[in-house]
This record gives structure tokens, sequence and C-alpha cells, in this order.
């Protein structure tokens, strides 16, 4: 399954529909809050399903809640993270993660890429598209899963809406 994740768009709209046009092989886009208007924004430009959550900046609605967990080659945590602490620990997250069966869990909010494996859990954030922190470029995540006869392979990139790859990681389950 490849999943395009996005977060932190800020009503950057172009931004968002390079990414998704950079990304156009991906089964599924995946929108961590602020602003949950661009997701809904980007449903009408994309063929794929987006699905989306609110952030800080964001009401909770039905259709973009607090949280959820998506259906993918094993569940995914989306959350925006700032109710979770993910600027101090990511802890909380992990263990959000664990309780409602996700491998993976996404948050925004950092406005700071990461990808890494926390206690078992692979923890991604594609940084912003509008608002990049920490001298980073703008830039969103690209989570290609493939499930083998001894478990998943996991490749994540942090790539930029020109289609550079900033970072690689991948992970074996």
């Amino acid at each position: 399954m490849k999943l395009c994740i996005v977060s932190d768009t800020h009503l950057r709209t172009e931004e968002l529909h390079a990414a998704a046009l950079v990304a156009a092989d991906a089964d599924l886009i995946l929108h961590a809050g602020d602003e949950a208007a661009d997701a809904k924004w980007l449903t009408a430009y994309v063929n794929v399903p987006v699905i989306g959550v609110a952030g800080n900046w964001d009401t909770p609605t039905r259709e973009y809640p607090l949280e959820r967990v998506v259906a993918a080659d094993e569940p995914v945590l989306l959350v925006h993270g700032h109710r979770l602490g993910v600027k101090a620990s990511l802890r909380p997250l992990v263990e959000r993660a664990k309780a409602v069966g996700a491998r993976v869990a996404v948050y925004g909010h950092t406005h700071i890429r990461y990808v890494g494996v926390e206690d078992g859990v692979l923890v991604v954030n594609p940084g912003s598209l509008a608002q990049p922190r920490g001298g980073n470029p703008a830039t969103f995540a690209r989570v290609d899963s493939t499930k083998t006869s001894s478990g998943i392979h996991y490749r994540v990139g942090h790539w930029t809406t020109a289609g550079a790859v900033v970072s690689e990681f991948e992970w074996f389950v």
C-alpha cells in the first residue's frame, strides 16, 4: 500500500496539490490536521480517498475528528498530536497507537519531519508543506508498505513538492 501523508498545510493548497501530484500513485492520502479544510479541498482534485483529522487550528467534526484509525496493511493511528503533547514527548502517541492496535502512528503539529520506530511503533511526521521549522524544507511523507511471507516491509521517505527525496527510512516487521 502507498500512502501520501501531509500535515500543517495552513491553507497553502498549491503546495498540497503539488504534493498530491508528486505522489500520484498513492492509494490513500492522509492529512494530519491544520487545516482540515485543505483535506476537504483536495478531495476535488485527486482520485484517491483523502482521510483527515482536525488539528489545533480546526474544530473537530464528524468528518474530521481528533483521531482516526485508518485501515492499511496494518492499522494506522492518525492524529494531529497537539492533545498528546508531541512537542514534549512521543511516548503518549506511541501508547495511544498501541492501545488502538496500530503499528503505525502519524502525527503533525511540530512542523518538523520525523520518522523512527518507538517501542515497536513506526512513527511518522511528514513535516509541513506551509511552514516548515528547524531549517527544513517543506515536505510530505510517502509510506510504502509491502506484505511479504515473513512480515511487512515499510519504506518511508520525506519528499519536497519538486520530487526531491530529503530522507529515507526502512523497517521490516
